[in-house]
């Protein structure tokens, strides 16, 4: 038998997450093989095998085609087979209904799910979080993240899963209205807007009107480089674009996510007016879980200067008497 013959039937006698140090040999070799005999392609054998195997056996097997590809190999094939079983198990899971007063009972098979969910959940989030468009399409299939969502209420590893289809990466456009600048920026994973606030004002920092010079601490914080309770605060009132003027109704809400900033011929647009609220402030729980996977950044892709923005100021209708 070759190596891959030989762990998938090993995965078969696989009954704990914890598998014995056999099996553990028999995976180092299979990727061992993908790695320099298969080309990086995990072979079409061990991706048919995992809708075949018994749960533990199956979330181990979907455990290695994650360590494979992030060690490069292609993942095409294999984001499929780990997605759709992820989406066979949380189907099994009971409907909560809104008004329950306790949990649904669960069967025996969703209990055994519960104990192998760890191992398929860090598979699923290493392939969807090299899939930006699969994580769009999931993200808004709401009949699959209300199934994540059931799961969810009986075990937190669901979670890491939601946490990562709540991430987008996306091109930004802040105008500073009242110098009439602005700067394109390119964030990365970021769910809620006042995560997205920490990361501009981190890297921007005095290079706009009233900017500040950032703290190290929030720096780090923002980008999950540390794990500490921090607490920023607002430097500008960041307005809605389509927004002609500074207003508590046109503002962009922090707790919303980072998808719902307009988007204006094709790219994201915020307004930083002067402050019209005080203390505004979050913290640092905002910025979290981290996701190794999925870790958040943010950059400068271009400084604009008044002859570049006042077009824009013009489309979004910025009176002259409001600069």
């Amino acid at each position: 038998m070759n190596s891959t013959e030989k762990l998938i039937k090993a995965c078969y006698s696989i009954d704990s997450i914890e598998p014995e140090d056999t099996v553990r040999k028999l995976t180092g070799e299979f990727l061992e093989d993908v790695k320099n005999n298969f080309n990086q392609i995990i072979p079409e054998m061990a991706i048919d095998a995992i809708n075949k195997l018994p749960p533990f056996g199956a979330s181990w097997l979907s455990l290695v085609f994650g360590s494979a590809i992030e060690s490069g190999a292609e993942l095409n094939k294999s984001r499929d087979a780990v997605v759709n079983l992820l989406d066979s198990w949380i189907s099994e899971f009971p409907v909560i209904a809104e008004d329950a007063a306790e949990l649904p009972k669960l069967s025996d098979k969703t209990k055994i799910y519960i104990e192998a969910l760890p191992l398929l959940s860090r598979s699923v989030v290493s392939h969807v979080a090299r899939t930006p468009s699969l994580r769009q399409r999931l993200y808004y299939d709401s009949e699959f993240i209300i199934k994540l969502e059931n799961t969810e209420a009986y075990t937190y590893t669901a979670t890491w899963i939601r946490e990562l289809l709540e991430k987008n990466s996306s091109d930004l456009l802040i105008i500073h209205v009242e110098s009439r600048r602005g700067i394109k920026l390119k964030y990365t994973n970021v769910s809620n807007c006042f995560h997205l606030f920490s990361l501009i004002q981190t890297c921007v920092g005095d290079k706009l009107q009233n900017g500040r010079t950032p703290s190290e601490a929030i720096y780090q914080a923002a980008r999950c480089l540390i794990d500490e309770n921090i607490r920023d605060e607002a430097w500008w009132h960041y307005g809605d674009p389509l927004s002609s003027e500074p207003n508590i109704f046109g503002s962009i809400w922090g707790e919303v996510n980072v998808r719902q900033i307009p988007v204006i011929e094709g790219i994201q647009i915020i307004l930083l007016w002067p402050m019209i609220m005080n203390n505004r402030c979050w913290d640092s729980g905002f910025f979290g879980p981290r996701i190794d996977s999925a870790m958040p950044n943010i950059e400068i892709v271009q400084k604009l200067e008044p002859n570049e923005i006042n077009p824009w100021l013009e489309k979004l209708k910025i009176q002259p008497a409001l600069i």
